[in-house]
């Protein structure tokens, strides 16, 4: 099954997902075995002006797949004109394609915001991901 998730800004991501109940059924009748690993990285622009800094949680389901997300700040550094945009990015375990969902999103030189995915199955190699966005675009992306 194929989840797309509309933003605010008009911007589509897609991640392929495990069937909900399947997906709950498999992780509840799992061993699993928790982690977590934290993250500050920052725009490719020559001044950086977008940060994330945070942490991606994830627990083992088996067969090198997990359920993950993540969380922490996103700042927006610079007044550019740009806003700065961070993503959870792993790949299906079904599928083995690569997607992406927006974990949060802020706009304005100097302003913050917390973000936190959730808990999100089926999912393997996960990244975040911040960029500055405008114009319905990302840039000076860079992935932790």
């Amino acid at each position: 099954m194929r989840t797309e998730t509309k933003k605010r800004r008009g911007v589509k991501r897609y991640l392929a997902v495990l069937p909900g109940a399947a997906a709950l059924v498999a992780l509840a009748s799992t061993p699993a075995s928790a982690a977590q690993w934290n993250y500050d990285i920052r725009t490719t622009d020559s001044v950086p002006g977008g940060q994330a800094i945070g942490r991606v949680s994830y627990e083992g389901t088996g067969g090198g797949c997990y359920r993950a997300g993540i969380d922490g700040y996103l700042y927006d550094r610079e007044a550019d004109g740009y806003g700065a945009i961070v993503y959870l990015r792993g790949r299906d375990c079904r599928t083995g394609k690569v997607g992406m969902i927006e974990a949060g999103y802020i706009g304005g030189n100097g302003k913050s915001t917390y973000y936190n995915t959730g808990w999100i199955g089926g999912l393997k190699d996960v990244t975040a991901r911040v960029c500055l966005f405008k114009d319905n675009r990302d840039h000076f992306c860079r992935t932790a």
